[in-house]
């Protein structure tokens, strides 16, 4: 099925509503609309459309924001949007749906790093077909201040997750953390939490704190259990840090089952339970990386490019940002509309 087939029918409600449940099982949404671009030294327009290649369905909590971003990128900008991803996240079936994002022949694809260097052949084969490229995430600033010229994709958007650990150890040490600091690490070997991990090991190591990081379970109840286990023998820890949003509600748990009001808790990206922690004290912040700027950017730059000949000379960074009690009712509001 393509495009035209669901925007053919898209007047007639008992065939829309088959062809986009056809979409829905074979893992591609079409979220732009399609205005055309316009040239007015010219009065031309030309179609432009853009696949943003992701690793989840948009009905995922995180990855649903960065789909939505990527839409709403394509109504403002007027170009088609349509977001692809794997039944099953693996990287045969990533590499697979970028092969058939580059069969539609699009004007620009978004690609995710599942995997860099493995997608990079494919990613060059689009580049050879003329398709312009961007990617999700960015590398740390610290690594790459400015965009080579070299690099086959015109845009990075993302978090310096460096950044982040080194932010959220600075947001520890202002609360005045007393004790070390437990660090949970449910996904061991992921390039995301070990730089996460990393920056905040290295800060509170400039203040003399200890930080211990280990892995914990990637499910809620056997990683709540985990942690009460962890503060009985270690009853001097001051603070646990955990690394999604999903395992913040383990560490609250066994704050509360402990009675350590004293313990102080931090974590990374948003979800509504989460947010309720921080408003009513239960935890002292969590780490945003924005990703409906993650979804919306790359579309920008890669129309911008296609229209106006610019590239960024730096990467664009989404995040890290710190919301806390100062902050967190306004940004509530925005993740219950989806937009956080």
């Amino acid at each position: 099925m393509n495009g035209q087939n669901l925007q053919e029918a898209s007047g007639h409600r008992t065939g829309f509503h088959s062809h986009l449940l056809m979409a829905v099982l074979a893992g591609v949404y079409f979220l732009g609309c399609s205005p055309k671009k316009h040239d007015p030294e010219t009065a031309q327009t030309d179609d432009l459309s853009i696949y943003y290649v992701g690793i989840a369905a948009p009905r995922d909590l995180f990855h649903g924001v960065i789909a939505r971003g990527a839409a709403q990128a394509g109504k403002d900008l007027g170009v088609r949007v349509v977001y692809i991803f794997p039944d099953k996240l693996t990287l045969p079936q990533y590499i697979n749906r970028v092969e058939q994002a580059i069969a539609a022949r699009p004007d620009g694809m978004v690609l995710v790093g599942i995997d860099e260097k493995a997608t990079e052949p494919v990613a060059e084969q689009a580049r050879k077909k003329g398709i312009v490229l961007a990617f999700n995430p960015a590398p740390p600033v610290s690594e790459h201040p400015v965009r080579s010229p070299d690099d086959i994709y015109i845009s990075r958007v993302g978090s310096d997750e460096y950044s982040a650990g080194r932010l959220t150890g600075e947001g520890l040490i202002e609360a005045g953390v007393g004790g070390r600091v437990f660090c949970g690490v449910h996904m061991p070997g992921d390039g995301t939490l070990v730089q996460r991990s990393k920056g905040l090991k290295d800060r509170l190591a400039e203040e003399g704190i200890r930080t211990d990081i280990a892995e914990i379970p990637f499910e809620p109840g056997q990683a709540e259990e985990y942690l009460i286990s962890y503060l009985r023998r270690n009853p001097d820890t001051g603070a646990i840090v955990t690394l999604d949003s999903r395992m913040s509600a383990s560490s609250r748990a066994a704050r509360k089952r402990m009675q350590r009001t004293d313990l102080l808790l931090a974590g990374f990206d948003l979800d509504l339970p989460t947010l309720e922690a921080i408003r009513d004290g239960e935890m002292l912040f969590t780490i945003d990386q924005q990703q409906f700027w993650r979804g919306y950017m790359p579309v920008l730059a890669i129309v911008h490019h296609i229209r106006y000949g610019l590239t960024q000379a730096n990467y664009f960074l989404s995040g890290p940002n710190i919301v806390n009690a100062s902050n967190v009712e306004g940004i509530m509001s925005l993740v219950e509309k989806g937009y956080r």
